[in-house]
């Protein structure tokens, strides 16, 4: 029977961790946001609405599929954006390993776009940098960056940045 009650206690106990805001006051001074998953459910609309804008900003009418790809350093930026875009964007990753968006979205393709949105989470040391791939930072340029700060019960919880990359001229 107390396996049962203190069971139930956690199931609540999480619950009211994920869906109640406000619980995040009740966190230690030594909480740290970066590994506190719920904090997935509250960052990724506001990222994945930022990200809809800079590709639709980036395009320009008659393109075709694939002239503005959608890229992050990390298989699980990359994975959160995938879901997230259902198709609308095609989303590529920059992993220093292959992963299975080598097969989903070929590097080679999201290469030859014309535009990339590229999606860095500052979770991961990969997070802050640009693209590895050295002849890719020869084919493009930076043209803008911006900050996407995701706040729960107002304390900063997640940091994104996205980076409008441009094909250089003559590239």
């Amino acid at each position: 029977m107390a396996a049962v009650a203190l069971a139930s206690v956690m199931v609540v106990a999480v619950h009211a961790w994920t869906l109640v805001p406000g619980v995040l006051r009740l966190a230690p001074a030594s909480y740290e946001p970066r590994l506190d998953l719920s904090n997935e459910l509250f960052g990724w609309p506001g990222v994945v609405d930022a990200v809809r804008q800079e590709a639709t900003d980036a395009a320009s009418p008659g393109d075709a599929r694939g002239d503005v790809a959608v890229v992050g350093p990390h298989w699980v930026v990359c994975a959160q954006l995938e879901a997230a875009l259902r198709g609308e964007w095609p989303v590529g990753c920059d992993t220093e390993v292959p992963d299975d968006f080598d097969a989903w979205w070929p590097r080679a393709r999201w290469r030859a776009a014309e535009a990339i949105v590229w999606v860095s989470d500052a979770r991961f040391e990969t997070g802050s940098r640009l693209p590895t791939y050295a002849p890719l930072m020869a084919t493009f340029v930076p043209l803008r960056s911006r900050q996407v700060r995701v706040e729960r019960d107002g304390r900063p919880v997640r940091f994104f940045t996205l980076t409008l990359l441009g094909r250089r001229a003559g590239a």
